[in-house]
């Protein structure tokens, strides 16, 4: 394989030391789409496809971002609300965490 994973990939078959086996030409995985004029997040046609919540696929994880309040608002053009529901988010994650780091410590310590 070669190429950078934001602009195209291409791949050809090999031998074990890595040289192009004789006989084959190198073809393209994918080629990143040109974004779309005038859109603030430089998303492709298939990025606006999978985020949006009229076109994304259904049945999403609980922890897909199309269910975080952040991001609708961010997509809503809601700036306020967006940074005030990320700080929520970030704080809820903190404490998460630090419960899951004392826990940790306190089985660390009984083994």
């Amino acid at each position: 394989m070669t190429g950078k994973w934001n602009e195209s990939m291409s791949y050809q078959p090999c031998d074990s030391e890595g040289e192009p086996l004789l006989g084959t030409e190198l073809k393209d995985a994918w080629k990143l789409a040109d974004a779309l004029k005038n859109d603030k997040f430089q998303y492709t046609h298939f990025a606006h496809k999978i985020n949006s919540f009229d076109t994304a696929p259904k049945k999403l994880l609980a922890s897909d971002s199309h269910l975080h309040p952040d991001r609708y608002a961010l997509e809503q053009g809601d700036l306020s609300k967006a940074n005030f529901e990320k700080m929520i988010l970030m704080m809820t994650t903190m404490m998460v965490m630090m419960t899951v780091n004392q826990t940790i410590q306190v089985v660390l310590k009984w083994n």
